[in-house]
């Protein structure tokens, strides 16, 4: 995939100000991946909207899927009202078709391919409407 992290991911993101996440995973000195996530306007959904692992073999190789998701976990529960984290649903936004099998591998198999909104949902969010 090979975004253009600065110009089409982090500046993008910045408009969403405290509403989004962006992180690096290194490991032994390596840029291994890097994921960006957001939460919606009105608190319902925290989606990762772009994950990438370094093209190349290094010590997070499998990993950067599944540390991604753990993250957004982390976050959800760090800006949750009221330890109510359980009301912000946990998604994959616009999944690429050719990563599909790399999300079942790791388990998350709930794809729904919509023309509006295809996605992969993590965890509902407890009390609303998906």
């Amino acid at each position: 995939v090979q975004w253009d992290w600065a110009s089409e991911i982090i500046r993008p993101l910045r408009t969403f100000g405290p509403r989004a996440l962006a992180l690096g995973f290194r490991a032994d000195g390596i840029l291994c991946g890097m994921m960006a996530a957001r939460l919606s306007p009105h608190r319902q959904w925290l989606s990762l909207t772009h994950v990438e692992g370094a093209p190349f073999d290094h010590p997070l190789k499998g990993g950067v899927v599944p540390l991604s998701i753990r993250a957004l976990f982390i976050y959800r529960g760090l800006i949750s009202v009221g330890g109510q984290a359980e009301s912000i649903g946990v998604r994959i936004l616009r999944p690429l078709e050719e990563a599909i099998p790399c999300y079942e591998a790791h388990g998350y198999t709930s794809y729904t391919a919509s023309k509006r909104l295809p996605r992969i949902v993590i965890a509902e969010p407890i009390g609303a409407q998906s």
